[in-house]
C-alpha cells in the first residue's frame, strides 16, 4: 500500500465519530488528538451533535405530539385528496388511539379507511362518535366513505386474473367478520 491509501478520509473521521457512542469532551478530545488535520471540522460536528435535544430513548412529549399533529394536518391539507380522506391519512399511533377509544379493533377501521363499508348503513351515533374522534365534520367522513373502495396498499398477488376493487358490505358484516359480540353489534347498528 502506498501512503496515499493511509491518509485518513475527512468524511470517514466525521462519521466515525458521529457514531461512536459517546460523542462527548473526551471522544472529542480523542480525535481532535488523533486527527489535528480535522479539529475545525471535528469540533463544527461536536457542536451540531451537542444542539440536538435528546428525547430520552426516541420517546416524544405530549408537546411534541401536538406540534406533529398540527404539522400532519396542514401538510394532509395540500396533498390532492388528503383533506377529503381523513382516516386514509392517520398515522398508525392515531389508529390505535381510535382502536381504543371507540373500542374495536383495527380491522373494523382498516374496512372504513379503504372505503369497504356501504356508508349508508353505519348508525348515525357511531358516525358523530367516529368524527369527533378523528377531527373532522360527518359530511366530510360520509363523503369520502361514499368514494370507490379501494384495495390495500402494499398488497402482493401472483394470479393470472386482474385483481378487482372489493365490493363494499354493510357495516354490520364487517363487525361480524371482526367477531364482535352479537349484543354489541346490535348497538353499534342501532346507535344505541
Amino acid at each position: 500500500m502506498n501512503e496515499e491509501n493511509m491518509k485518513p478520509d475527512l468524511d470517514a473521521v466525521v462519521e466515525a465519530f458521529m457514531m461512536e457512542e459517546d460523542t462527548g469532551r473526551k471522544s472529542l478530545e480523542r480525535y481532535l488528538q488523533l486527527y489535528p488535520q480535522f479539529a475545525v471540522e471535528l469540533l463544527d460536528v461536536a457542536r451540531e451533535i451537542s444542539a440536538i435535544p435528546d428525547h430520552g430513548g426516541g420517546t416524544v412529549s405530549d408537546t411534541d405530539e401536538r406540534v406533529i399533529s398540527a404539522a400532519w394536518k396542514r401538510h394532509v391539507e395540500t396533498v390532492p385528496g388528503g383533506a377529503t380522506d381523513p382516516l386514509g391519512l392517520l398515522q398508525p399511533s392515531q389508529l390505535n388511539q381510535l382502536s381504543a377509544a371507540l373500542n374495536l379493533p383495527r380491522q373494523v377501521f382498516s374496512a372504513l379507511r379503504e372505503r369497504r363499508v356501504i356508508a349508508s348503513s353505519i348508525s348515525e351515533v357511531f358516525l358523530q362518535s367516529l368524527a369527533e374522534q378523528i377531527n373532522c365534520s360527518i359530511e366530510r367522513l360520509v363523503a369520502s366513505l361514499n368514494e370507490s373502495p379501494r384495495t390495500a396498499t402494499g398488497v402482493s398477488r401472483k394470479s393470472e386474473v386482474k385483481p378487482a376493487a372489493p365490493q363494499k358490505v354493510t357495516f354490520e358484516q364487517i363487525l361480524k367478520d371482526a367477531e364482535i359480540e352479537p349484543h354489541r353489534v346490535t348497538e353499534l347498528i342501532s346507535g344505541n
